[in-house]
């Protein structure tokens, strides 16, 4: 069940550590009124001396933040956590796993595929990277398969009964 609390937040906790795999990873949260609450993997857009609105739920990890609010002048400035301005979706976080895994293995590809040195400036290596990246992304995703099932069934719900072929027939 959620919760919310308008505080004052007073520090934003940066912790950075490695999991047992070796990958590094990034975790925050905030102190809000002296309280805790959990940001996971999500940097959330405040400051220290922000007055917020926070939507929490009580886990056995503590209170997970599930969106915060700056509160300026009497206004609320709707800022999920890990949303960032410049994102078109929000993305949860298994989906940004998934984004960060295919953009690692879209610069590995592109590394042994391409010279560094071709030519062409760091934007435009940056957008070859990020294309591979979204192709990577759609396949790891299942989006390619939603894709194509979308189509079955467009074209399934097109279909007549003269289209379907009778098995009765000799």
């Amino acid at each position: 069940m959620s919760a919310t609390v308008t505080a004052k937040i007073q520090v934003v906790k940066e912790k950075r550590g490695t999991t047992k795999t070796g990958k590094s990873y990034v975790a925050y949260s905030v102190m809000a009124d002296g309280q805790w609450y959990n940001a996971g993997f999500n940097k959330p857009a405040v400051s220290k001396d922000d007055t917020v609105s926070i939507t929490f739920e009580t886990s056995t990890f503590g209170k997970e933040i599930k969106s915060i609010t700056k509160v300026a002048d009497g206004n609320a400035k709707e800022n999920p956590v890990g949303a960032v301005t410049m994102k078109p979706i929000y993305l949860n976080n298994s989906r940004a796993i998934i984004r960060q895994n295919s953009l690692g293995h879209a610069i590995a590809l592109y590394q042994a595929t391409e010279e560094v040195s071709s030519g062409i400036t760091l934007r435009e290596h940056a957008d070859i990277i990020i294309h591979l990246a979204s192709i990577f992304e759609s396949y790891s995703s299942g989006d390619l398969d939603l894709e194509a099932a979308k189509k079955a069934l467009e074209v399934a719900a097109k279909a007549t009964l003269a289209d379907i072929p009778d098995t009765n027939e000799e």
